[in-house]
């Protein structure tokens, strides 16, 4: 059994680790993924959106290649996700044994959110998923470790502390480890001045962020408890819906059939199973789950949010399938090969529509609104368009049509992530957004660092039309003159699917300070 459980596994390493290779090597860039790559140009305590982890993560792969293809910018993600999915198998393979570890590993790597999301892309869920997981195992070894109980509560720490410098959400790690603790046999964890000690540890790794928001109007925060906020009584079902159908089609749909039938078996079945390990499996998941569900009746939200809330689940229902099936193993491995085989015809599919395009979900025929709602666009097309404007641009310094060192700026921290990535930094020019701070995002502090377009100097304003907004007038006003509007079609298929327009502003006239 432990032979066979392992052999299956390391099958399914390599074809899941294949598999994200060619997702990776097929698809531009994602909004998310090149708006993150502009962190890591200049590292900082924190970001407008995030802590810096995955300014690392970017700032790290400069050491692998320097010419930042999307797949070569993927690569340490590519690497994590692999070690991702060794981590979990790792996880079953302690509380129980390795046919458990094969079935959280078959589960996890069916999951759009582990496969993809924390998996393949430049995202803050890839570093935030390699940690979660480290302080799952920490948590579970802990719990059940006769000697040198406490030395894994400090590596918990440590991972939890690394977590909160990838997303925000890794609260809940400690939120897990307080559950428990209260309800301990008169409250004896909370009476260990480790547990306090280890707490303060994570609070140091996170200070960086502390420091940088108290620095920043605390920037992030407010961003986020923006996000969070209740302050709308109204409830807004279509936003439940949304979320709902958004955290089932994430961690694939067959997933959640087979989650929510294992909850079911272990509540009719609690006597079954180890009371502390369900424990902690189970607040480290659900609290969250339940939590964005509720904020997204009043609130919109994202799926994602909730994503690493199931790889506890993920656990939690592999322990239950070896429980209830015990040395049968066939039923198991079969709804784990349905689970994948789901999770292949989507890939399938996905990469299909985002190369070929045979589903138009929005014909439109307005120039400047072709391609406002097919969203496998964001995955497509930016390596034509860059082409196609490094072209113009080299042909107007030579005619002398725009002048020494023009700048890029455009309207939104999207399309500015792919702008950076695919224009601004192959060419070393600077890139700047015109727009409030809900608008600009990190490029508020990164228009700072900048500093000021110089006077006299030229710039290409830069929109497409999946969303599209000309200069507006403020920015009109900085200019002696505004040239013809260039367009240029991006295809797919021989058939133009969005419009990239490029407008020439000419001779600024005095130093723009870009946030004024």
């Amino acid at each position: 059994m432990k032979e066979k459980a392992i052999k299956y596994f390391y099958i399914l390493l390599i074809v899941n680790t294949i598999i994200r290779f060619f997702i990776a090597f097929f698809t531009n860039l994602g909004i998310d993924e090149a708006y993150y790559f502009a962190y890591g140009l200049r590292l900082e305590w924190s970001y407008f959106d995030h802590p810096p982890m995955i300014a690392l993560l970017v700032r790290a792969s400069s050491f692998i290649s320097s010419n930042f293809s999307a797949i070569e910018l993927r690569a340490l993600p590519l690497i994590i996700g692999t070690l991702n999915l060794l981590l979990i198998f790792h996880i079953g393979k302690i509380i129980k044994d390795s046919m458990t570890g094969l079935y959280a590993a078959l589960l996890f790597s069916a999951s759009f959110y582990g496969s993809l999301i924390s998996g393949t892309f430049v995202l803050p869920d890839n570093p935030l998923t390699f940690f979660w997981l480290l302080s799952l195992l920490f948590g579970v070894k802990f719990f059940y470790a006769e000697k040198r109980r406490w030395q894994y509560l400090y590596f918990f720490a440590l991972a939890a502390g690394l977590a909160f410098l990838s997303k925000y959400s890794a609260l809940a790690l400690w939120f897990g480890i307080l559950c428990i603790a209260l309800k301990i046999k008169k409250l004896a964890l909370l009476k260990h001045a480790h547990l306090y000690l280890a707490g303060i540890l994570s609070l140091v790794l996170f200070l960086p962020v502390l420091v940088w928001n108290a620095n920043n109007d605390f920037a992030s925060f407010s961003f986020h408890g923006n996000r969070l906020s209740i302050s709308d009584i109204k409830l807004h079902f279509d936003y439940f819906a949304s979320e709902l159908a958004g955290q089932i089609f994430y961690n694939n749909p067959i997933n959640i059939v087979i989650m929510i039938s294992c909850l079911v078996y272990f509540f009719r079945h609690k006597n079954d199973f180890d009371k502390t390990l369900t424990q902690w499996l189970l607040f480290t998941g659900l609290p969250v789950i339940f939590a964005a569900l509720i904020i997204s009746l009043f609130n919109r939200t994202l799926p994602h949010w909730s994503g690493p809330a199931y790889l506890s689940l993920i656990i939690f229902s592999a322990l239950t399938l070896r429980t209830k099936f015990g040395d049968d193993s066939k039923k198991p491995i079969r709804l784990g090969i349905i689970s994948q085989a789901f999770f292949g015809l989507i890939i399938v599919l996905g990469l299909l529509q985002i190369n070929l395009g045979f589903i138009n979900p929005s014909p439109n025929n307005n120039e400047e609104k072709l391609g406002k709602n097919d969203i496998s666009l964001d995955m497509y097309g930016w390596q034509q368009a860059a082409q196609q404007t490094s072209e113009m641009i080299i042909s107007d310094q030579k005619s002398g049509t725009v002048g020494k060192d023009p700048v890029l700026i455009t309207h939104n921290w999207f399309p500015a992530g792919h702008i950076e990535f695919y224009l601004a930094n192959p060419l070393k020019m600077k890139l700047y957004v015109w727009g409030p701070p809900e608008k600009s995002h990190q490029y508020m502090h990164i228009n700072k660092w900048r500093g000021m377009i110089a006077q006299n100097s030229d710039a290409y304003y830069i929109t497409t039309s999946r969303y599209f907004a000309a200069p507006d007038q403020n920015l009109l006003d900085h200019y002696n003159s505004l040239g013809d509007r260039t367009i240029i079609p991006i295809t797919r298929n021989n058939k133009t699917v969005y419009n990239v327009f490029i407008y020439r502003l000419k001779d600024a006239k005095s130093a723009i300070s870009i946030n004024d």
